[in-house]
């Protein structure tokens, strides 16, 4: 849904350069997403920990070491002069994909908690709140750089995976505060 929008408000070269960087930086949270949960739900209750903390962190770094590499690759010329637009893309999309990472460390406790029903309503509305970010220069007419759009997109993206793994902490220490029969 970004790449369309993207390539409706910026264009065919900068939805390539966004899209390429996003292509191998979201790789990252979908590992942490399927490869995490299958160990963890194959594990016994009390057996989680803030390991997931640990992973989603891991993946964080991870994604930033990817950016970094892009720009190291980029500054010494690695990458041909045409990848230069690359760069401004990188610093928001490591917060984003990498804030993606840590909610996606968490992402199965909802589940796991009996707590899925909140945690989907309040990705619905993690979700819209991208989607109207995506939206406002379409909506208003507002003249904003792609630059500046990629960056207000990637952190209130972030502060939303935050605010959820944060809300999936809370339900967690309920779960496990709460005596099991």
């Amino acid at each position: 849904f970004v790449v369309v929008i993207w390539q409706r408000l910026y264009g065919s070269q900068e939805t390539g350069w966004m899209a390429a960087t996003l292509r191998v930086m979201g790789f990252i949270p979908a590992v942490v997403h399927m490869a995490w949960a299958q160990v963890l739900l194959a594990q016994p209750r009390q057996s989680i920990s803030t390991s997931s903390l640990w992973v989603g962190l891991t993946g964080f770094a991870i994604v930033g070491a990817l950016g970094a590499g892009c720009a190291l690759a980029l500054g010494t010329g690695w990458l041909g002069e045409q990848w230069q637009g690359v760069l401004p893309y990188l610093l928001p999309l490591v917060l984003w994909q990498g804030s993606a990472c840590v909610v996606a460390a968490f992402s199965h406790l909802p589940f796991q908690a009996n707590k899925a029903d909140s945690y989907s309503r309040l990705c619905i509305c993690v979700s819209g709140l991208q989607i109207f970010v995506l939206f406002v220069p379409i909506l208003t007419e507002l003249h904003i750089s792609k630059h500046m759009h990629i960056v207000i997109f990637s952190i209130l993206s972030s502060i939303g995976f935050i605010f959820i793994s944060a809300k999936i902490n809370t339900h967690l220490n309920e779960y496990f505060a709460s005596p099991k029969s």
